[in-house]
């Protein structure tokens, strides 16, 4: 991947209180988007925990300098969005989603916006 490097691009204090970053860019437990300081900051997300603790290079390495334990990753996406987990706390709150790419959440979120096409009559029907 073209953002598969091993050392971070994004340094934590670069982030303005309550901003929101998303990293999707690397994907394995070598390489890393963000430092350990925006980690740390961070009210942290995973698109699949599971996952980004096996492979999240950005939480692992925080996690291996004694930075953070597991319980940082607060919860999953799909936790938040059905609200059974909270998401941002305040304002200032900086937000971190960690993605290492879920194929269901690609599928799901294109049979959203299909749906809601067909259902403002936009779009254009294209045989396969």
């Amino acid at each position: 991947m073209l953002f598969d490097l091993p050392e971070p691009i994004l340094e934590g204090r670069w982030i303005a209180p309550g901003a929101h970053v998303n990293l999707v860019g690397s994907s394995t437990a070598a390489t890393r988007e963000a430092d350990d300081a925006l980690v740390v900051r961070g009210r942290l997300f995973a698109d699949d925990r599971q996952g980004v603790l096996a492979q999240g290079g950005e939480v692992i390495h925080a996690m291996a300098a004694g930075l953070i334990d597991e319980s940082h990753v607060l919860a999953e996406i799909g936790e938040v969005i059905a609200g059974t987990r909270p998401g941002r706390l305040t304002d200032q709150d900086v937000t971190v989603y960690k993605s290492l790419g879920a194929v269901t959440q690609d599928l799901y979120s294109g049979w959203a916006v299909y749906r809601r096409a067909l259902a403002e009559g936009r779009g254009t029907a294209a045989p396969f």
